[in-house]
């Protein structure tokens, strides 16, 4: 198993070697896979995924607003159905996200500003 600083050392430099695009689908790719690892593992326990918490929302907002075509699906389930509703910190980045987009202010090429309001709801 590798350490903190060996996997931030891989990081480190597959970002250096790596065009924007190249990153962004990468990255985009990892918390997918990352996130379908701890689906897969909660099923097998017979319980149901953790919620995404702050830090978790606020990465996924940041894949929003320039996903990579091949995750659109996976990013817009997250949103949509793994911040938990209610007032802890990550259903407060959900909710300024879609704010964001229905006055204008932020963007995603999978969530409308009609969208946003029906995903504010959820």
């Amino acid at each position: 198993m590798r350490t903190e600083g060996a996997k931030q050392n891989v990081l480190t430099r597959f970002c250096q070697k790596k065009s924007f695009e190249e990153k962004k689908w990468k990255l985009t790719t990892i918390y997918i896979i990352v996130d379908k690892a701890h689906v897969a593992e909660r099923a097998k326990l017979g319980i149901v995924p953790q919620p995404l918490n702050a830090n978790q929302t606020s990465e996924l907002v940041k894949l929003l607003k320039q996903p990579s075509k091949e995750e659109e699906k996976d990013l817009y389930h997250l949103i949509s159905e793994r911040v938990p509703p209610g007032v802890d910190e990550a259903a407060y980045v959900k909710a300024a996200f879609l704010a964001a987009i229905t006055k204008g202010e932020a963007t995603s090429p999978l969530i409308s500003k009609e969208q946003a309001v029906k995903v504010s709801q959820q």
